[in-house]
């Protein structure tokens, strides 16, 4: 299991960072955390991170703009389902609710070997959620939805 958390460099430090004492828990119990700075300017960078470390074993993917303390992490870790993730609400009004985001999602190998990147569709950082997550429910899949976690981000677009 890999610990995949995206972040911008540009925004500030302290909204970008796994909690220390949850990397340490992590890697104490043998979870590879990597970090993958997406830079603004760079609005492939995130794809090519994810295409990089696709198929490669199961992944958990934290986004920087999602409050994570630990217990949705070991939630994910402990879970046998295939594609796991928890939703967000995405507008500041919490009209939108997102349960096929990246924003916090658990993608097992089996999973992944669906969602091949050959087959997602060009574009940018901004709709990779939907181009990767698309595969697997056009083809039948669904998220076992873990719960609600706070998104820091809101748009309202």
């Amino acid at each position: 299991m890999i610990i995949l958390h995206s972040y911008c460099p540009t925004i500030r430090k302290n909204d970008q960072e796994l909690p220390a004492i949850l990397v340490n828990a992590l890697k104490y119990y043998g979870y590879a955390v990597v970090d993958l700075p997406c830079p603004a300017d760079s609005p492939r960078r995130y794809e090519e991170y994810l295409r990089a470390y696709w198929n490669t074993d199961d992944i958990i993917i934290v986004e920087q703009d999602i409050k994570v303390y630990g217990e949705e992490i070991k939630s994910l870790i402990s879970c046998k389902k295939d594609w796991c993730a928890y939703q967000y609400k995405h507008r500041s009004d919490g009209a939108a609710m997102v349960t096929h985001g990246l924003g916090l999602t658990k993608i097992s190998r089996a999973a992944q070997r669906v969602a091949t990147p050959g087959k997602w569709l060009e574009g940018t950082y901004e709709t990779l959620d939907a181009r990767v997550l698309g595969w697997l429910s056009v083809n039948g899949w669904h998220p076992h939805i873990h719960g609600t976690v706070q998104h820091e981000h809101k748009t309202d677009e």
